[in-house]
């Protein structure tokens, strides 16, 4: 069910959530938090497309790597990019990173990104990345109302 909120409070729920996992791991956290507007969002949801989209960054960087997190007003969006300092996402990858049960990651099931683009549609926004050699960047825009 979709409600007014602040994207920027389910972000910093979701860094609380892995906080700990960040220090575990080396990764060092950018966080750039913008003013937003509120947009109606399922908090709950959008709080695990926040924590799949983070994990993943806190994965692909790994030991020493670096995670960006930031959130900008757009116009009559509202957006929020999560950049890793891994390696990139392979060419013969891209097309597939949204289905489901494709991993590129030994041990992953390939349900994380195909979970959250379907729950970024279901609150009428998009999913992109772009997965350049030396980083990958996830943006979740949603429109502000």
């Amino acid at each position: 069910s979709l409600a007014p909120g602040d994207l920027n409070d389910v972000v910093r729920g979701a860094l609380g959530v892995l906080e700990a996992q960040m220090k575990h791991v080396g990764v060092t956290l950018e966080s750039r938090l913008g003013e937003l507007p509120r947009v109606l969002l399922d908090a709950p949801r959008m709080h695990q497309v926040v924590v799949n989209l983070l994990l993943n960054a806190v994965q692909a960087a790994g030991a020493g790597g670096r995670v960006i997190v930031a959130t900008e007003s757009t116009g009559g969006e509202v957006r929020l990019s999560v950049t890793d300092s891994g390696p990139g996402i392979p060419v013969e990858a891209r097309t597939r990173v949204f289905e489901p049960f494709y991993s590129t990651k030994t041990g992953g099931i390939g349900l994380g990104l195909a979970v959250s683009k379907r729950l970024v549609d279901d609150h009428g926004g998009r999913l992109t990345f772009d997965g350049s050699p030396g980083r990958t960047t996830f943006t979740v825009n949603l429109p502000a109302r």
